[in-house]
């Protein structure tokens, strides 16, 4: 029964139904944490490319303690150390400062965003989840082993769409990837 959240910009109400939308994009940001950037660039991208009317735009937004003190967030706002969100980290409980009763992981709150959107609009062609530099860490990892998907494949959902830029790190899911004894798997 209680209640943590973070922090997101959006084009539209991410919690109503939006007829005249046929997509959605969530975006991170990336180790500067400067979503207000991130969201302009969308903004924009979405306008060159005819599709700012039919696509909802959110920016999601992890915050550290220091823009809790900063900004005098209640208690209900989650935050990370350092950069602990974009490996999927629990937000921080034992602050000495910012106590909080309760944490989740960051991977916890996108799937709860994404899950909350496509119940307002199973009509949905698809939801992208993308992000650059540290951004697109998480966004790798993300897909790696979120949970929304598997709940949208079970509810005839739309695909999960993972978009990253300017990778530090990749990780691979096929039989390309480091093996256990260290050796790699040269593709054909």
């Amino acid at each position: 029964g209680e209640q943590i959240c973070v922090p997101y910009l959006a084009n539209r109400d991410i919690y109503e139904t939006h007829l005249d939308r046929d997509r959605c994009i969530i975006s991170l940001p990336g180790g500067s944490r400067d979503i207000e950037q991130v969201a302009e660039w969308m903004q924009q991208s979405a306008f060159q490319a005819g599709a700012l009317e039919s696509t909802l735009l959110v920016g999601i937004q992890f915050l550290m303690e220091t823009d809790v003190n900063h900004h005098f967030l209640n208690n209900d706002v989650a935050f990370w150390d350092h950069m602990g969100w974009y490996v999927g980290e629990e937000s921080v409980t034992d602050s000495g400062h910012n106590p909080r009763d309760y944490g989740a992981s960051s991977f916890t709150f996108l799937d709860s965003m994404v899950v909350d959107i496509y119940e307002s609009n199973p009509h949905f062609e698809a939801i992208v989840i993308s992000g650059p530099s540290a951004g697109a860490k998480f966004v790798q990892r993300y897909a790696a082993c979120n949970r929304a998907e598997t709940y949208l494949a079970e509810n005839d959902g739309p695909p999960m769409v993972y978009v990253t830029v300017n990778n530090g790190s990749f990780i691979y899911m096929d039989d390309k990837r480091r093996c256990v004894d260290g050796d790699f798997a040269v593709p054909d």
